[in-house]
């Protein structure tokens, strides 16, 4: 688990940018901004999509209030599943997607 106000790791992962895959490395992706970070294990699982995404969701406005820059998702499907399971939940401006 990474500490409050630790640093993520300089890895290299994709967004969906203008519908089109897009590399990033998450120091730059979280340069300069208070960051929301959690991983879940797949897109569409039950777990996932009955608590994790809803609730982190339902929970940006009230983090964004406290400072939070960016609540970003992090997981092992590829941007365009996690784009579909972004419209699903109305998750679009409150949760970034990361593959």
């Amino acid at each position: 688990m990474i500490e409050v106000g630790a640093r993520v790791p300089d890895a290299e992962v994709f967004i969906l940018d203008s519908g089109a895959p897009k590399a990033v490395r998450m120091t730059e992706l979280c340069a300069g901004k208070r960051v929301a970070l959690f991983g879940v294990p797949g897109a569409f699982t039950r777990t996932c999509s009955g608590q994790h995404l809803p609730g982190m969701v339902a929970s940006a406005d009230a983090l964004g209030a406290k400072g939070v820059d960016l609540v970003a998702c992090l997981a092992v499907n590829d941007v365009f599943v996690l784009a579909a399971w972004s419209r699903e939940h109305d998750a679009g401006g409150k949760v970034t997607m990361i593959s």
